[in-house]
Order: structure tokens, then C-alpha cells, then sequence
């Protein structure tokens, strides 16, 4: 296994244009709206994971600390307020829930020469670059990046309380599976190289998927062949603050 850790992650930081707000949320009134108390008042924020976050069922998502943008400037939104991270361990720590902005985060770590010198995989860096039927994360100049951000379940330590609501998930693949695919298909191909990141916004254990799940069954198979392919697979942790969004670590992490 190869990691980046210590040191050499030092300062490898995106910085938010505003500060986070600390809040807690009361209630998941529906899949995309959460009603959250600021300074003592109630409001509306966006949620957004229409699914479930954390394995905790949306009935039960009561008095959880969160950090919270305020994207006033945008007068087309329902909501002035977005819960980006939440805290499952009395706010000791924050895990980040918004999916779009943790490719963003990650964009700008693949910027960096460390990051890329560990992924193996040369720069420029860009976004979203369609590959058969399929639209990958990224492009590097010599193969593509596809990632998977991880948000219906919690992997480390949450308080006593909500580890009691927390119920096994089984998150959709279809996607990714698809994209598994045409990276596959790429690298037999054209001898590009592909990295798979599973990305988690919190500083996560080692991810061990639950392989034995008959439901995975044909996902767990493309993933031989993906391995036996040479198509790569990345664990990345990253720590959510109030200012920056920080990288923590880049582990190689063969699920399988």
C-alpha cells in the first residue's frame, strides 16, 4: 500500500471563499431540505444528498452539529443556506456531505505534483471528459480519473447515541460500474491508465467493501477485471473545516 500522510500532505488545502457556519440541524423535513438552528432561529438549508447520509434514517437526523454555507449572493435559490458537513462525534471532527463540492476539492488536489506523482499519472488535470458512453471525472494526459464519493455510511468513530440509528446501507453502483467498465475498456484498448478514488471527507479507516453481498455480485466481478486490467483503486481522505476543505491522505486500496 502506498500513502501520503504527515509532512508531505502538509498544506495541500482548498480554501473556501467564505467561511463555514456552525449550526445544528433539527430535522430532514424532506430528501433536499433540512431545517437547521443558527444563532437561535430556525431556517431553511439545502440538502445536498437526496439519499441517505450516514446510515442514519432521515426521520432520525435530530440535533446533529453542522457546517453550514451561506450562498445568499444566489437569489434563484429556495434556500440561503447549504449543510456541507456534518459532525457525528460532538464536533470533534466534521464529515463533508456535499458530492459535487468534494470533486471539486479533489480537483484541486490533483493539481498538485505530490498527489499526482502518487496516483502515477501526469498533468494537465481537467474535468469531466466523455469516454464511450460514459462522462469521467477527470482526464489526466496520459488516462482518466474516475471518483466515488462515500456518504451513505459512516466508517469512523460516532457517538454512542448515533451509532444506534446508523443501519447498513447498500449504495448505489450502477454508475460507477458503468464507468468501471469503459476505463476497462480503455486501458485493453489504447493502453491509457485509469485510477478509481473512493473519496471520503473525513479521515476514514481503510474501506472494505462489503464484497459478499450477493447483490454485488456482477460489480465485484468487473472489478477483477478492472484490477487484472491494471486499472488502479485510491482511497482519499480529506478533513472539512470551517475555512479549508484539507487533504489528509492518498492510499493505493484494492478492494478487491
Amino acid at each position: 500500500m502506498r500513502l501520503l500522510c504527515g509532512d508531505k500532505m502538509e498544506n495541500i488545502r482548498f480554501y473556501f471563499n467564505k467561511p463555514l457556519i456552525r449550526a445544528t440541524i433539527e430535522s430532514r423535513i424532506n430528501r433536499f431540505i433540512f431545517i437547521v438552528n443558527l444563532n437561535g432561529s430556525k431556517v431553511e438549508a439545502h440538502c445536498p444528498v437526496g439519499g441517505t447520509i450516514a446510515g442514519i434514517p432521515r426521520k432520525e437526523f435530530r440535533n446533529i452539529p453542522c457546517l453550514i454555507s451561506d450562498n445568499s449572493e444566489n437569489t434563484n435559490r429556495r434556500t440561503k443556506y447549504t449543510v456541507e458537513a456534518i459532525s457525528l462525534d460532538n464536533r470533534l471532527t466534521y464529515a463533508g456531505i456535499n458530492q459535487v463540492k468534494s470533486n471539486n476539492f479533489v480537483n484541486h488536489f490533483l493539481q498538485d505534483k505530490v498527489v499526482q506523482n502518487i496516483l502515477n499519472i501526469k498533468g494537465p488535470i481537467t474535468r469531466e471528459k466523455r469516454l464511450g458512453k460514459s462522462r469521467i471525472d477527470f482526464k489526466s494526459s496520459d488516462g482518466y480519473i474516475e471518483v466515488k464519493t462515500m456518504v451513505a455510511e459512516y466508517y469512523a468513530e460516532a457517538s454512542e447515541h448515533l451509532r444506534k440509528l446508523m443501519k447498513e446501507q447498500e449504495p448505489s453502483i450502477e454508475r460507477l460500474q458503468k464507468h468501471i467498465r469503459e476505463l476497462t475498456n480503455e486501458v485493453k484498448t489504447h493502453n491509457s491508465k485509469a485510477v478509481v478514488i473512493t473519496v471520503f471527507q473525513y479521515n476514514a479507516p481503510k474501506f472494505n467493501p462489503p464484497v459478499d453481498n450477493p447483490i454485488y455480485k456482477d460489480f465485484i466481478e468487473d472489478l477483477k477485471i478492472a484490477k487484472a486490467s491494471d486499472v488502479k483503486q485510491f482511497q482519499m481522505n480529506i478533513k472539512i473545516t470551517d475555512e479549508y476543505a484539507e487533504l489528509l491522505s492518498v492510499m493505493e486500496n484494492e478492494v478487491i
